[in-house]
Parts: C-alpha cells; structure tokens; sequence
C-alpha cells in the first residue's frame, strides 16, 4: 500500500440513539511552521511540463435513491482502489455506529470518485492520484496552500473538493432533512477539507460530523485525537493548512493521527514502516498497530459511534 493510503464510499442503506462523546486529546509541540514537504519531494522531483486539469469538471451524478437520514461520504487516499477493504471497513463501521447510537435512523454511504458504486473510477471523479503521478509543475498552485511541484496531487485535491461540495448539493436539494458525515483519509482528508471550505453557510450547517485521518495538512490543535504522538514541527507533511477547518465546523471536527504515521505528524521517514508487511502478526506494539495505514484497526470504530452520536445531536 502507498504510504499516502486511503478510503472510498459505497452508497448503501440501513436502518439505524445518542450519547454525548469525549475525545482524548494529546498535544504536540508547535515550533516554527514551513512547508516541509518541499525539501522531502525537491531532490527526486524533475519539473515536469505544467500541469493540465486530469478530467472534465462536468455534473458529479449521483445516482437516485432513497432519502437517507445520514448520509457518509467518504474520500480514500493516494492509490487506493475504489471500494477498498479500509473503505468498506469505514462504511460499516458508520452503519454500525448509527444502528447502536441512533435506532430508527436510516443510513448511507458514498464513495468519492465512484459514486454509482460499481468499482471503477467515475469519468471526472476524484482519482486519488498515486505518487508515482504527483509530481508535475502546478502552473495553477495558491502560493498560500499548495506545492506548486506536485501539480498532479493538487488537481486530484481538486477534483475531489469540488465534488464534495457538488455531492453535498445534489443531496441537500434532494433529501433537505438529510445530514452528513464527512469523512476522509491521506490525500483524501486534503480533500475533503479543501472541498468543506468552500461550502456554503446553509450546507455547512447540514454537515454533523467531520473525520480525518492522516491528513497531511494537519495542524496541531483542539480537533486533535494523537495518543502519545510527537508532532515536532506542529503541523503534517505539507504544512499548516490555514484555517485547518471553518470555524462552524471546529467543534465538530476530529483529526486522527497516529503515533508512527509520517504523514500527519511531519516525520515523512516514518512512512518507511508502511512497507513492513509483517506487521499485522505484532499487533500488540504501536509500531505495527499506528501507522499510516493502521486507522481501520483503532480509528475507525470510535470515529463512526462519535459520528452517529452528532447525527442524532445534529437531527435533535
């Protein structure tokens, strides 16, 4: 798996009570704030030909359906197949989640960049680019929040901000009633916090829960869920990504990062433990356990029983 992995989304319903959630937050260290990534990438990064938009922006489809009271929709990471094993394991964990703490309450899912649900990434959707694919001049880059030497991850961000925020939409016009829980992991956190910034009041409002994992624009802060991590430089991979999230949404976002993930705590070397395929068998210590690609085995069930805890907050 890249070190960069992810998640996806299935459109699926279920049937699905509320308790209030607490959160063990642990702080990191904030020492002066720069764009590490940029000397990680410099030495193996050729400047290549400027970068052009992967994909049409034309009507994300969302296929028609029932009208669920919580819909999660989910963003996967660098690599990673569409309908993956951590992207089902997201997605019942939410159904779970909703089943335990609000009964009564219907529940779906989708799946940024296969939002028809068929396993194949959607012409123009959100691609997750792998890393082999990242590099490239971005002859489009905001100096204040992307790279400009890895143009192809920036578009594939992107890609997937505006079809969250066109998904989002599309169902909040269809379903007015529904929440949302938004999810994402890696390159998909990038996007689904680059696409939530750019909502609107009366669809922010709408949105009940936020988790992210890995992020590699993390920053050190309230939202924060890293036992017994070290986050020196205070912020992830591609440095502090300024505001973190919308200020209606702080209270209701959660940042997961792991104490051996090299992505959200700015250490890229640690990313070097991903490739230890004998990990799974030494689950007991935290260097097998919490790394960039262990949210399914910690994260992920506390994260959806707290997010159906906000839908049914959110629904009164």
């Amino acid at each position: 798996m890249d070190p960069t992995s992810v998640f996806s989304y299935r459109r699926t319903v279920t049937t699905s009570r509320a308790v209030t959630s607490s959160r063990d937050v642990t702080t990191g260290r904030t020492v002066t704030i720069r764009r590490t990534l940029t000397t990680v990438l410099a030495a193996g990064l050729l400047l290549a030909a400027a970068c052009t938009p992967m994909a049409s922006r034309g009507q994300f489809a969302v296929p028609d359906g029932p009208c669920a009271d919580a819909t999660m929709l989910w963003a996967r990471g660098s690599s990673m197949a569409v309908r993956s094993g951590e992207a089902r394991a997201a997605q019942r964990r939410f159904r779970d989640g909703m089943a335990a703490e609000a009964p009564g309450l219907t529940a779906a899912t989708l799946e940024l960049g296969d939002l028809d649900a068929d396993g194949t990434v959607d012409e123009g959707g959100y691609p997750a680019v792998p890393g082999g694919l990242m590099a490239g001049l971005d002859t489009r880059a905001d100096p204040a929040k992307d790279l400009p030497v890895i143009g192809g991850f920036n578009e594939s961000v992107r890609l997937g901000a505006d079809e969250l925020v066109s998904v989002l939409g599309t169902l909040s016009a269809r379903c007015p009633e529904q929440a949302f829980v938004v999810a994402g992991i890696s390159q998909g956190a990038e996007a689904v916090m680059r696409g939530l910034a750019l909502l609107p009041p009366e669809l922010m409002a709408k949105v009940a829960a936020v988790h992210v994992f890995g992020d590699p624009g993390f920053v050190v802060g309230p939202w924060m869920v890293a036992p017994d991590t070290e986050i020196p430089s205070g912020h992830g991979i591609l440095g502090p990504r300024s505001p973190y999230v919308p200020v209606p949404l702080e209270p209701r976002t959660t940042s997961w990062c792991a104490q051996f993930d090299g992505v959200c705590t700015g250490q890229f070397w640690l990313a070097v433990l991903d490739a230890v395929k004998e990990c799974p068998k030494y689950r007991e210590l935290p260097v097998c356990s919490r790394r960039h690609t262990d949210y399914d085995y910690w994260a992920f069930e506390p994260a959806m029983q707290a997010a159906a805890r906000s839908v049914l907050s959110l629904r009164g």
